[in-house]
This record gives structure tokens, sequence and C-alpha cells, in this order.
């Protein structure tokens, strides 16, 4: 899936995996646009292996096609995006 957002948007993500993100706070520059995305880890259990993101995308910022792994959640807090099909 790939997402497109349309304005400032604030994400809360779940996730029930071992997580790849060793840092807390990130940034990821979309190279065609120029801008970044930030994202910060909320909380982390290792136990659970269960994590929570904080996500600030840029209006115009664009993910590339992509999957996930395990078990994945979002739930658009401020702003609007879109699915590349239009959803």
């Amino acid at each position: 899936m790939r997402l497109i957002f349309i304005d400032i948007c604030i994400v809360l993500y779940y996730y029930e995996c071992k997580s790849i993100y060793k840092l807390v706070i990130i940034e990821k520059v979309n190279d065609d646009l120029e801008i970044s995305m930030y994202s910060k880890r909320l909380i982390q259990d290792p136990d659970t292996n269960i994590m929570i993101r904080i996500n600030r995308y840029p209006a115009g910022f664009f993910t590339p096609w992509h999957t996930h792994h395990c078990a994945h959640g979002m739930y658009v807090m401020e702003g609007s995006l879109k699915t590349e099909d239009g959803c």
C-alpha cells in the first residue's frame, strides 16, 4: 500500500512485532519532494513486542509502496490521507 498525505497529518501507529527501529526519533526524507516526516517511539514492550509510534507527515508527503511483516494498525489523529487507490 502507498499512502498520500493531503495535509499535515498526525498518525498514531500500533505494531505487534520485533521493531526494526532502534532510534527513538526518526526522520525519513521523501527524496522526490525534498520534505521529511518525523516519527517518535512512545512505547516499546520487549516482552510482548508491542510498539506505539506517533508520526508527523507534511502535506504532500507520500510513502513508497510497502507491506508490513507483522500486525499493524493506524489512527489518524489530525489531517487527512488517502491510499493510492483513492480509499
